[in-house]
């Protein structure tokens, strides 16, 4: 093989190998699968403090209010909502309502749950679904 043929060849499999990563790491940025299992579970922060998803209760008694509507509820109200590969809060979503006021305020606390460490599976950050309860007890 000539010097320049092979060249040519050397510069064609560059190519193609430049062009097979860069089509791995867009299918990768493009990926919408949301998950529900995941190696670690997305982590809230806030307050310079980390909740992790069962500790996130905590956070939620911190900054729940009682609404003044003459309404005495007890239960629970169930929120879904996506944590993006960014860390910002996406779909969020009664799972169930409680009462009106409560229900609201329920979501109004998601509301301040705006920066997160995504989940990861198989070391990458993925879309993650949380169900969070929030629990009213008189």
């Amino acid at each position: 093989m000539t010097k320049q043929r092979e060249m040519k060849v050397t510069y064609l499999i560059f190519l193609l190998l430049v062009s097979n990563i860069k089509t791995f790491a867009q299918q990768e940025e493009n990926d919408t699968t949301i998950y529900m299992l995941v190696d670690r579970y997305p982590v809230l922060i806030a307050n310079r403090k980390e909740y992790e998803y069962k500790e996130l209760k905590y956070f939620i008694r911190e900054h729940l209010v009682y609404p003044d509507n003459g309404n005495d509820c007890s239960g629970t109200v169930y929120i879904s909502f996506v944590i993006e590969k960014n860390g910002e809060i996406s779909s969020k979503r009664f799972e169930r309502k409680l009462c009106p006021g409560f229900d609201e305020n329920a979501m109004h606390v998601i509301d301040l749950m705006k920066n997160w460490n995504p989940g990861m599976k198989d070391g990458k950050r993925v879309r993650t679904k949380l169900t969070v309860p929030v629990r009213w007890i008189l």
